[in-house]
């Protein structure tokens, strides 16, 4: 048996393609170790925030969720939550949330940090959001490279030392490894200076600004001291009433952000290098596989092709000139004998009688007719035209019995 020789050309686009798929795998991966944490309300990952409605549910507060536009603060309203980096306002509802807490409010504000590959910032801006965030003096938080592997934010040692309100029971909490900068007057409650946890006071009331939303998600919430620290900061100032976790999406830029929809999806990293990746990988395939390499190789020679029609004139034309048309009649009415008893289900060998009273049997064919036809193929025509017109009839006999 003889071997296959292995294609070049197929081992190197299914090189291609396979390091496409891995290049992809491992941009995923990175991407997942870099997902900001939204401490949304319902979400049950380790990044979500459901831990913290349960918890601040069973400290007696009133939970809501905001997700309608702001025309002004709910009566109720004593903390309100804005911790998801995609949550979008408007500037005059951020002078609402101001105002509000100037009388005497508590927010608690995670700042959107930025992001050295451009995935963060490539989500939609809110006006809203930035507008806070100038008048609060926050920079944005620094984003931290993650490491190969790690697949969830780290979290890293808090220090509350100088601040005793909020470390009755804390000794060993965690959180963000990110910083942050803070241009105005404010108390920082942990972490390196202008870093993990800071307050900031406006007329009668608060904000807290944390550099993501980490300290407050399941995952960290999880750790030792953590649900304690958070409890101390929102029970100090607030002990009861309504708990508002912001999660809006919308502002001046609303409408030029598109919904979330499959092609929305498919354009973020890092399934957009994937597509980009694979047709690569797919351009490269047809540029190698559509092309012969080297030399081409001409077909093998052959002798001269001889069609049937020219066959049946050459053989025509030997037996005219050699003034034998009995010969081809001969030929002929013994292939019709064979024919005809093999569509009759009889042997040649049958007289002409059986035959030619099968035939009228089985199609209607007049027993003369095939009689007759029979008698010529044991005696050939001596003339060419009596050869041909023997050989019509024989083939008009055979098509009558192919039909039944």
């Amino acid at each position: 048996m003889r071997k296959r020789r292995l294609d070049p050309t197929r081992l190197l686009v299914g090189f291609l393609i396979f390091a496409a798929l891995m290049v992809a795998l491992l941009a995923n991966s990175e991407q997942k170790s870099q997902t900001l944490p939204r401490a949304q309300w319902n979400d049950a990952t380790p990044l979500g925030g459901k831990g913290l409605r349960l918890l601040l549910g069973k400290l007696g507060y009133t939970l809501r969720k905001q997700i309608e536009p702001l025309q002004k603060m709910p009566s109720d309203a004593k903390i309100w939550l804005i911790l998801d980096p995609e949550t979008r306002f408007t500037k005059k509802e951020a002078t609402i949330l101001l105002d509000w807490v100037k009388k005497g409010g508590t927010v608690v504000f995670s700042v959107r940090p930025t992001d050295y590959y451009g995935t963060f910032n490539s989500l939609p801006q809110s006006e809203g959001i930035e507008s806070l965030r100038r008048a609060l003096g926050v920079e944005r938080a620094q984003s931290t490279l993650p490491k190969p592997g790690e697949f969830l934010p780290e979290l890293e040692p808090l220090s509350l030392d100088a601040v005793s309100i909020y470390r009755t029971g804390v000794k060993g909490a965690s959180g963000s490894s990110r910083t942050f900068g803070i241009t105005r007057p404010h108390l920082e409650i942990a972490g390196p200076p202008s870093g993990s946890l800071a307050r900031l006071d406006i007329g009668k009331g608060r904000v807290f600004v944390a550099p993501d939303a980490l300290l407050f998600t399941n995952y960290a919430l999880a750790k030792p001291d953590n649900a304690v620290l958070v409890s101390n900061l929102l029970r100090a100032h607030a002990p009861s009433g309504a708990v508002y976790f912001d999660e809006r999406s919308h502002g001046e830029n609303a409408a030029s952000s598109a919904p979330d929809t499959l092609i929305s999806h498919l354009k973020r990293p890092p399934v957009s290098y994937a597509i980009g990746q694979l047709l690569l990988a797919g351009l490269l395939f047809w540029a190698f596989a559509g092309r012969r390499l080297g030399a081409p190789v001409g077909l093998p020679e052959g002798g001269p092709v001889t069609r049937a029609s020219q066959f049946a004139g050459a053989m025509g034309a030997l037996f005219l000139k050699t003034n034998r048309p009995q010969a081809a009649a001969a030929i002929i009415g013994a292939r019709f004998r064979r024919r005809l008893a093999h569509r009759l289900g009889l042997s040649p060998a049958e007289n002409d009688a059986i035959l030619a009273r099968r035939a009228q049997e089985i199609a209607g064919i007049p027993f003369e007719v095939t009689d007759r036809l029979l008698l010529q193929s044991r005696a050939p025509a001596q003339t060419l035209s009596d050869a041909l017109r023997d050989a019509q009839e024989m083939e008009l006999v055979l098509r009558k019995l192919e039909g039944r």
